[in-house]
């Protein structure tokens, strides 16, 4: 994702890792991809042998937004999490699909796709054994005329051998189609470099806390 393409500017990192993950000349390192295609696998694999009564719907609500304002704030109450777990979505796995068009564009600085159902069945496989342990902290938010964008301090441990932590500041764009108030694009940034990110993806994580 870099900074123009990825984020359109509304998210500016301190470091290029989002350009070097979208320059055509510059893809990223292949250990680094091969994991993140490796956690999609994880998360699969992990549902199957899930039983049924373990597996919780993600939909918090099957109503498509009646106004853009009610989207945003629909929204925000994924990040705010409930009472009962007061984490965002991305940690549990629980958010409101209706709020995004089913051919969303979802990018991060791995991969990029179109499709809802993609991004929820990560979500969910993801947030239900891949990340053992995390914790976030807003840095930022900022609502536009049609998109949303937030900042979080994200630490993450990964279910993988040798328990690896992650953290770094982690942004997210929404941007949301006028006339029908859905989601159109789902545009993550990372600030983060390169060399780090491999040097904390490959790290034993092992007495480090989250």
């Amino acid at each position: 994702m870099c900074a123009e393409a990825l984020v359109g500017g509304f998210l500016r990192p301190a470091a290029n890792w989002q350009i070097c993950m979208y320059e055509k000349d510059a893809e990223p390192n292949l250990a680094v991809k091969s994991v993140w295609f490796g956690a999609e696998l994880f998360g699969k694999v992990a549902k199957l042998v899930r039983s049924s009564d373990e597996l919780e719907s993600s939909a918090t609500d099957d109503r498509a937004p009646a106004s853009l304002g009610e989207a945003i704030e629909r929204l925000q109450r994924d990040y705010e999490g409930t009472l009962a777990d007061p984490r965002p979505y991305f940690l549990t796995g629980v958010m409101d699909e209706a709020l995004y068009d089913e051919d969303c564009e979802f990018a991060d600085p791995f991969v990029s796709f179109n499709g809802r159902q993609r991004f929820v069945d990560n979500l969910s496989n993801l947030a239900g054994g891949f990340i053992t342990e995390a914790s976030t902290r807003v840095l930022s938010t900022e609502r536009g005329p049609s998109s949303y964008s937030t900042k979080l301090l994200v630490k993450l441990r990964l279910g993988l051998p040798w328990k690896p932590v992650l953290a770094w500041p982690w942004g997210v764009l929404h941007e949301f189609d006028e006339d029908s108030g859905l989601i159109v694009r789902h545009i993550e940034s990372w600030e983060v470099s390169p060399a780090e990110g491999v040097k904390q993806l490959f790290t034993r994580g092992d007495g480090k806390s989250v």
